[in-house]
């Protein structure tokens, strides 16, 4: 606990400092322009993108010591509008690859909403991410036990050697150099959080070049009002 809040103190007083060299820079890079020699253009460029880093370092940081709260707010979610948002925020982004995300009919759980976006958005965004085929698929299959709701996302990305795996769900784990894939380290490790404060457990299963499928699953509680869900499955591409 007392890790927690000191990453969460610690996170939270750097945001401000960080803030400060990126306006400064960007003060900065306005006046120097055009740039006199390649090497300070290049410089400029570096400390932009470290700072920039630095700032998703710092946001997920404090993020995932959030998740301890542990009186988050619970209702009525339906999954089915979840990944329907997520799908269309995911489409509009510039891209020169097809996207595929298929789902089945999800079910309306208790939940807090905000966590299911980000634990959803977190796992297909990954799937995309590091994928290098031509046409990129995100297959969401659902079923269901006495006590939990249970989630498979499959994707045919990149993905992972039995080493990956074993570290994956690790604060600031990265599988790649910065150079290859952008990123904090963190996604994951969030997503476990996630599901944890839901009393549910998260896995993988992957190989190289074979893809990965995360399974996680959400503990079944009376749901608190009524959510129209929608019925039938979702493509989308």
């Amino acid at each position: 606990m007392e890790l927690e809040r000191f990453a969460y103190v610690v996170s939270h007083d750097l945001k401000a400092p960080v803030r400060t060299i990126v306006m400064f820079m960007d003060i900065l890079d306005q006046q120097i322009k055009p740039y006199e020699n390649q090497t300070i253009e290049e410089s400029t460029d570096f400390i932009k993108k470290a700072s920039k880093q630095l700032h998703e370092l710092i946001q997920d940081t404090l993020e995932h010591s959030r998740l301890n709260n542990k009186e988050m707010k619970k209702e009525a979610v339906d999954l089915n509008l979840t990944v329907e948002v997520i799908s269309e925020l995911v489409l509009r982004q510039e891209r020169n690859y097809e996207i595929k995300i298929e789902s089945d009919t999800l079910p309306v759980v208790e939940a807090n909403r905000a966590m299911m976006h980000k634990l959803f958005h977190n796992i297909i965004h990954n799937g995309i991410k590091y994928n290098q085929s031509d046409i990129r698929t995100i297959h969401i299959k659902y079923t269901e036990n006495n006590s939990h709701h249970i989630f498979e996302i499959a994707d045919n990305g990149i993905g992972m050697s039995t080493e990956g795996i074993q570290k994956v769900f690790k604060m600031y784990a990265r599988l790649h150099t910065q150079h290859e894939y952008e990123g904090t380290g963190i996604g994951l490790s969030i997503c476990k959080k996630i599901v944890e404060n839901h009393k549910g457990n998260i896995s993988v299963v992957s190989e190289l070049e074979n893809g990965s499928t995360f399974t996680f699953s959400i503990k079944k509680t009376p749901i608190s009002q009524s959510v129209n869900s929608i019925s039938s499955s979702s493509s989308i591409s």
